[in-house]
């Protein structure tokens, strides 16, 4: 098996280049000839990237086991419409990091055909998942804003309708990460100098759809970049504002109080707003470990002499940022159990009938 000490002296890059999706000879000699031409890897770069290279399984691996937990939890509380949606991104939290460990793999045994083949069905699964996370995160903040912001007690829909609602959402989300079955292709290339040949995955070169591919990658810049980034920041205003007890509580003016319902009510205020600080870290957590990632990625695409796309300098900083992309999926079930008080008590609940 090859590990990472055996090839200590190449650029290591956890997520590969975006034309080429296997690592492979000819992409670290290109990398090889950009750091022995003009830059060279210092000790520190050195250091991230071994860290990175053991962190981003154990992240993975944590990733899969909480968020398996939240799955059983929230099946079993499955009570609200904040319920489905948190149940539906667990959910494509668990998929999302078993496809992105099939797409790294080649990192962890070595270069084999086999997972040339499953990386290509990584790469969608991944996708369709990642876009399934990020909206459903968009739409229960949405839901969550409208509901503390109006004057009524309940939330803007049922369990059963946010259910549909994420239906939907991982439907769009499969179409939209669909066409990657046909903008990468298993390619057979050789090396003259290795005097062999090997199966790589990388972009399409037909030139009959060039044009689509640049659709495409404008589309998916839009669903995962320009349209998420502002709509998550600017429903932080309403969701910040819908933790002052003062606006949850004009929502239940019309209830008649009494000293039986007081305490009810008390709870009811305090569990609404513990919610609504919940949908405040998720989205927080969004933007500060995913977008990195994303305007890194996207600044490249447009000004790579800027980024130095390619320099040990930039994949150091690129795996770093790769790391805290998928460490937010990690934390779903702390945010869970510390700000969703039946959560807690139906997990502590699963965890007695265990002993």
């Amino acid at each position: 098996m090859e590990s990472y000490s055996d090839k200590k002296n190449e650029l290591l890059i956890l997520l590969p280049p975006r034309d080429c999706i296997t690592p492979h000879y000819m992409c670290y000699k290109q990398t090889q000839i950009i750091q022995n031409a003009t830059y060279k890897m210092e000790h520190w770069m050195e250091v991230s990237n071994y860290v990175c290279y053991v962190a981003l399984p154990v992240i993975l691996l944590f990733c899969i086991v909480g968020n398996v937990v939240n799955i059983i939890v929230f099946a079993k509380q499955f009570r609200t419409s904040m319920d489905t949606y948190l149940l539906g991104l667990s959910t494509a939290s668990v998929f999302q990091a078993i496809s992105t460990i099939v797409l790294c793999l080649v990192h962890y045994v070595g270069y084999q055909e086999y997972l040339v083949w499953t990386q290509k069905y990584a790469l969608i699964a991944r996708d369709w998942f990642w876009f399934s996370n990020v909206w459903l995160l968009i739409l229960m903040s949405l839901e969550r804003s409208i509901t503390v912001t109006s004057n009524k007690s309940q939330s803007l829909c049922t369990s059963t309708q946010a259910a549909i609602v994420a239906v939907l959402v991982y439907l769009i989300g499969f179409v939209s990460a669909l066409p990657r079955f046909w903008e990468y292709e298993v390619e057979e290339v050789g090396s003259l100098s290795l005097g062999k040949s090997f199966l790589i995955l990388q972009k399409s070169t037909q030139n009959e759809i060039q044009e689509y591919k640049a659709i495409y990658y404008w589309y998916i810049t839009s669903i995962t970049v320009f349209l998420p980034t502002p709509l998550l920041f600017f429903m932080l205003f309403p969701l910040c504002y819908g933790t002052r007890q003062t606006v949850i509580s004009r929502n239940y003016l019309f209830i008649k109080h009494s000293a039986s319902t007081a305490l009810i009510l008390n709870r009811r205020l305090k569990e609404e707003i513990a919610l609504t600080k919940l949908g405040i870290v998720m989205v927080i957590l969004y933007l500060i470990l995913m977008g990195p990632y994303l305007f890194l990625d996207l600044i490249s695409h447009f000004m790579p002499e800027w980024t130095g796309e390619g320099t040990p300098l930039y994949i150091a900083i690129q795996n770093i940022f790769i790391i805290c992309f998928h460490s937010n999926f990690m934390w779903y079930q702390q945010i869970y159990f510390c700000c969703n008080k039946q959560y807690r008590l139906t997990f502590l609940s699963k965890c007695c009938c265990c002993c």
